[in-house]
């Protein structure tokens, strides 16, 4: 039927080495990816994982996608990616995860989204939730050797040493820290720090 790719043809060419990879080797499709923000986010600056013939204006074509070319992964992708590595309990590799947190934040086009508003294929609320909302539950945030819910995390500097959890504020992952309602500390919680102090010092006197 005219219009119509057979599927046997199709599966034939997502394995065959047609493609050249940007660092010039041949390669099937389903080995490479089209560079955009999001993939760069993935794969950091590997030329070998990018397809030379495609730039970012095909990211969205069903005939890459078909082909098994790694186009801009979904939001709700990448948290579950994030899930699986805090499941599964690998050695977290801190460059990895800082990728995916960037590659969410490039999704987040508000600086202060409602709970409706879409990020990527989540909406601001869901993705408040697969982050986590519940205190003594982990999250979704790595910070200071613990995967943490937002509410538990600050933004900025580390002003309090290991006693609180900060993530980056300059990072490529500022956006999405901010949308999940991580701020920096305020003037209680740096009293409630001092009281602590206060409480471990040995009484001199």
């Amino acid at each position: 039927r005219a219009g119509v790719i057979p599927a046997s043809w199709i599966a034939h060419a997502m394995v065959e080495p047609w493609l050249t990879s940007e660092d010039g080797k041949k390669k099937a499709p389903r080995e490479l990816a089209v560079r955009t923000s999001a993939t760069e986010a993935i794969f950091g600056n590997d030329r070998s994982a990018f397809a030379y013939e495609l730039d970012e204006s095909d990211a969205a074509s069903a005939a890459v996608r078909a082909l098994g070319i790694q186009t801009d992964p979904q939001v709700s992708e990448m948290v579950e990616q994030l899930a699986l590595i805090r499941d599964n309990q690998e050695l977290v590799d801190e460059r990895v995860l800082m990728l995916r947190y960037g590659a969410i934040a490039g999704n987040c086009r508000k600086r202060e989204p409602a709970p409706d508003d879409m990020v990527g294929d989540l909406s601001m609320r869901k993705l408040r939730a697969r982050f986590g909302i519940q205190p003594n539950k982990a999250g979704l945030v790595w910070a200071i050797g613990k995967w943490l819910p937002p509410s538990s995390v600050f933004l900025g500097a580390p002003l309090f040493g290991n006693r609180r959890a900060f993530v980056s504020g300059g990072s490529a992952a500022e956006r999405l820290w901010r949308a999940l309602r991580i701020t920096p500390p305020s003037v209680n919680d740096c009293l409630d720090v001092l009281n602590e102090l206060a409480v471990d010092t040995p009484d001199e006197h």
